[in-house]
């Protein structure tokens, strides 16, 4: 005989297992997305040093882009 009340709580934990398993893809995948962006910052930034030491670029636009890029890393941290 089926005991149809343990066939449900088997029913019930694989859902909630499913639903655990595809929150944690979802961190995973937020995670390699927010580290991309970070090195992609520190990229930028050091293109933006040797750029202003080889004197392609003034010190105004210097700061200027060191300004953006940490505006635009504290808005993204804040999730903005």
């Amino acid at each position: 005989m089926i005991d149809f009340g343990k066939l449900r709580t088997l029913q019930i934990k694989k859902d909630i297992l499913s639903i655990t398993m595809l929150e944690k893809k979802e961190i995973i995948t937020k995670t390699y997305i927010y580290l991309g962006i970070f090195l992609l910052a520190i990229l930028m930034m050091g293109i933006l040093q040797t750029a202003h030491s080889n004197s392609q670029i003034t010190e105004l636009e210097f700061k200027a882009g060191k300004t953006i890029l940490r505006f635009g890393g504290v808005f993204f941290w804040l999730g903005i």
